[in-house]
């Protein structure tokens, strides 16, 4: 190596320590070469593509951060240490603010004095945009003058960047007692035990502390309540959140209220419209809040939404590092996804939550991603989340998520027993969350295990506070008239109910679960036609959305009444989201819907009955993957 490209790879290391964007006018004091051979080795790097103009920002970057580190790393610590030094020299001298002076005040080892006050400043700014880079500067800044708030913002840092244990030690080391700073220490530990699953722990370190009415504190507190199926204290406690100011206690109410099986849609509806309203920046301090909103939309039917808004609070958590509420995010987005029946996007999403939570506390909430995830990849026909090895057996140690992921992968195989078992013993948690949801795959499992008086016990006990949790109530008491009342008039009827209101809500496998239903019920009831015509919509809308294996089990329903059906896999890629082909009966109706029509006039029109018309149309909202007319009429208006 010749001494001109020795003098170009000191530019680099140089590089390398001033940041993933260097300000490349520090180059040449910082590298101390003269400005000829900074700029020879700026445009042998640029040619190479080590570093790239930002689109963004106008600056340069390293096109590869693993690679800005490799460099940094082969400069050697003490000519590291030195160069921060320089670079922190040149910045003052330029009265850089302090964000930008705190990692060369790190790195450089400035000993006490006005460098720790403006690292603890700059740390408690950079907190929201990269919690991990805030947490190093507090180590610092507490190392050169150890304080309580120190300790505290530096347990919250820690808890943003996902590293809960780290969190959890420094809280243990705040003092018992301390008015604000306390409450602000029990909100950091609620937020660490509720993603630990440290349940009773959490809500007896705060318990004595609930009357001082801090919003953010009873919310916290109230989810962890209902988590550990304490539904009445944690219905209290987050009414009494919900009337501070901010998203924290709506969307905490919302949650609790959803799991408790209550009327919660006025309550999630006005948070949303909150939600909606905010900027990115504004956002992320309430990043948990939007996932606790978007669990409570998806139990409240309304998936679609749900995704939206956890999609665009998962990227600005991605984008701020913030990887504590990201956990949350991705897993409620994974649960909103499978409602929404895009399977392949649940599965993506739950094995990311189950890699970022996987050292959270014991793995719980990476054990209930890996148990979605493969109930995913069990309605998909695709194999679970968790590799060849993850059976339904395995995931009964996930609470009551991997409970019901599991009962519900084991009424799919092909000799489908002992989902009841496995249900059972986690009835005290299920039972208040999720509502009628469970309640339906209850009724499910006790009629497959044959027990028809638990299967009406049950039923009996479901109680319907909104459309969706009525469509899971008709769905179970069609699933009980046709296996054990012998009505299957009855049953036909409440199971296309059941389909309709799933379908108006955009959730599109629980709708083709309840038109196999209807389908079967229509069959025995002697409804030959209606039962093929029920049964090939459901095929379509499951197989259309990549549900295999259901869409298997509605074509087997048609071969029993003489349809000869094929099947045909489409790729991952064409499946997702795709729209099913309208029959010519309903693309009529869709474009009478699209012209303003109402369903009498449309029947008046076709001369057929207004049932006729709603059945139809039940149809088109399925196989479009919409849930309005509106949004027929724009879907037909983009083909």
């Amino acid at each position: 190596m010749t001494v001109v490209e020795l003098c170009e790879r000191v530019v680099l290391h140089a590089a390398a320590v001033l940041g993933s964007e260097p300000d490349l006018s520090l180059l040449p004091q910082v590298s101390e070469q003269p400005p000829a051979i900074v700029d020879r080795a700026l445009d042998r790097l640029a040619g190479e593509g080590v570093l790239v103009p930002d689109a963004a920002t106008g600056r340069w970057r390293f096109a590869d951060e693993s690679a800005r580190l490799a460099a940094y790393a082969s400069a050697g610590a003490g000519w590291r240490r030195r160069a921060h030094s320089r670079a922190l020299t040149a910045l003052r001298d330029r009265g850089a603010p302090a964000v930008e002076v705190a990692d060369h005040v790190v790195a450089a080892g400035e000993p006490g004095g006005g460098g720790v006050g403006a690292v603890a400043g700059a740390a408690a700014r950079r907190r929201w945009r990269d919690p991990a880079v805030a947490a190093r500067w507090l180590r610092f800044a507490l190392d050169r003058a150890p304080s309580t708030a120190l300790r505290l913002r530096l347990a919250e840092a820690l808890a943003a960047a996902g590293d809960l244990d780290a969190a959890r030690a420094a809280l243990a080391e705040l003092p018992a007692s301390g008015g604000r700073l306390r409450v602000r220490a029990l909100v950091a530990a609620s937020r660490v035990g509720l993603a630990m699953g440290c349940y009773p722990e959490t809500i007896a370190l705060a318990q004595r502390d609930l009357d001082q009415g801090n919003p953010r504190l009873l919310a916290h507190i109230a989810v962890v309540q209902a988590m550990a199926g304490e539904a009445a204290a944690a219905r209290a406690l987050a009414e009494k959140a919900d009337r501070g100011p901010g998203i924290v206690g709506a969307a905490a109410l919302a949650l609790v209220r959803c799991l408790d099986g209550a009327y919660a849609e006025a309550v999630a509806t006005g948070a949303g419209e909150v939600v909606d309203g905010l900027t990115d920046a504004e956002l992320v301090p309430d990043l948990e809040y939007v996932a606790w909103l978007g669990l409570a939309d998806v139990l409240l039917g309304r998936p679609a939404q749900a995704l939206r808004r956890v999609d665009r609070a998962a990227r600005v958590a991605r984008d701020r590092r913030q990887v504590l509420p990201l956990g949350w995010l991705l897993l409620a987005g994974g649960l909103a996804a499978l409602a929404h029946g895009e399977l392949a996007g649940a599965r993506d999403r739950l094995r990311e939550a189950a890699r970022l939570t996987g050292s959270w506390g014991d793995g719980h909430l990476a054990r209930v991603a890996v148990a979605l995830g493969s109930l995913a990849g069990a309605v998909s026909g695709s194999g679970p989340v968790g590799g060849a090895g993850t059976v339904p057996g395995q995931l009964e140690g996930a609470g009551g998520g991997g409970a019901y992921a599991a009962a519900r992968c084991r009424l799919m195989e092909p000799a489908p027993v002992g989902a009841l078992a496995v249900l059972e013993p986690a009835g005290a948690v299920l039972e208040p969350a999720g509502g009628v949801l469970t309640g339906e795959l209850f009724v499910r499992c006790a009629l497959q295990a044959g027990d028809v008086p638990a299967a009406r016990r049950r039923l009996d006990r479901l109680s319907a506070a909104g459309a969706v949790s009525r469509a899971y109530a008709e769905l179970a008491a069609a699933r009980v008239a046709l296996a054990a009342d012998g009505d299957a008039a009855e049953a036909a009827h409440q199971a296309l109910a059941a389909r309709n209101a799933f379908a108006r809500h955009g959730m599109r496998i629980a709708a083709g679960e309840a038109g196999i239903v209807a389908g079967r019920a229509q069959a025995a009831a002697g409804e030959h036609r209606a039962a093929l015509l029920t049964l090939r919509t459901a095929d379509e809308v499951l197989t259309g959305c990549g549900a295999t294996r259901l869409g298997d089990e509605a074509a087997r329903e048609q071969r029993k009444l003489g349809r000869f059906v094929t099947r045909r896999v489409l790729p991952a890629t064409r499946r997702r989201n795709q729209a099913q082909p309208l029959s010519s009966r309903e693309a009529e109706i869709a474009r009478l819907v699209t012209a303003g029509m109402t369903n009498r006039q449309i029947a008046a029109a076709l001369f057929i009955s207004d049932k006729t018309v709603e059945r139809h149309l039940s149809s088109v909202f399925l196989k479009l993957g919409v849930s309005n007319r509106a949004a027929v009429a724009l879907r037909l208006v983009a083909a």
